[in-house]
């Protein structure tokens, strides 16, 4: 017998806490069209940028320049963020790429701070993605979809 396919499309969010490449952000050019044309959201530690896009699914940009600190500094700061955004993804609008800037304050930040500004931006993001979309409807210079839930 062969082996079952996945039932997991490939326009869709990935099961569980997983962070498969099709979640990221890979290209300088999707880190510059998020940066470019999505709304902003700057608190003390992180700054984000959020873009609507035609995946059906979320992505995640980090950036972390050497400002903030030395290769373990940047790496720990990667690493946390990596990880709040698969716990926390949901919370998003859905189809969007998000853009995260780490400031030189993330280098002294722990989990639950970079977890609150995470949360207090996702939830800025859907208040302002939602107010301006009816339910449903499709933006055309987006690509969002209206409606937070996920």
């Amino acid at each position: 017998m062969s082996p079952q396919p996945t039932t997991q499309l490939p326009n869709t969010e990935p099961p569980g806490e997983s962070f498969p490449a099709a979640s990221r952000l890979l290209r300088r050019s999707e880190f510059k069209a998020v940066q470019e044309r999505g709304l902003r959201n700057a608190d003390t530690a992180l700054v984000f940028f959020v873009l609507g896009n035609s995946l059906g699914r979320r992505r995640l940009g980090i950036t972390v320049s050497k400002k903030v600190g030395n290769a373990v500094c940047r790496a720990r700061i990667r690493r946390l963020l990596r990880d709040v955004f698969r716990k926390e993804r949901r919370r998003l609008p859905p189809s969007v790429d998000l853009v995260v800037i780490a400031r030189r304050a993330a280098a002294q930040a722990d989990r639950e701070r970079l977890l609150k500004e995470f949360l207090r931006a996702s939830a800025w993001f859907c208040r302002r993605l939602c107010r301006h979309e009816p339910a449903a409807a499709e933006d055309v210079n987006s690509g969002v979809r209206g409606g937070a839930g996920a």
